[in-house]
């Protein structure tokens, strides 16, 4: 079966990623992600269970606390998203 220009494109690109250590992982990088998040999270909870009445007293206070909730949860899930992503790549790049 002949090349098509999009396969041989795609040999190329990954020929280069290959190349750079784009595929290398780093996972340093990973850990300390993780462990921020869990810490983040543990200060969200220490705050909803013992300074809960700052959040009762000012809606500001409660609108600011759900913004950083959302903010912690969303990074959690593109970190470990990316996590369970280059760990499945990993074990399938070596067929490649």
């Amino acid at each position: 079966m002949p090349q098509t220009q999009t396969s041989y494109d795609f040999d190329e690109l990954k020929s280069q990623v290959r190349s750079l250590g784009l595929l290398k992982r780093v996972p340093l990088r990973g850990s300390i992600e993780m462990v921020a998040i869990l810490l983040s999270m543990g200060l969200v909870y220490v705050i909803l269970f013992y300074y809960n009445h700052l959040i009762e007293s000012s809606s500001i206070a409660a609108i600011g606390l759900g913004l950083f909730m959302a903010l912690v949860f969303t990074r959690a899930v593109f970190c470990f998203a990316r996590y369970f992503t280059y760990t499945v790549f990993q074990k399938q790049a070596s067929l490649f």
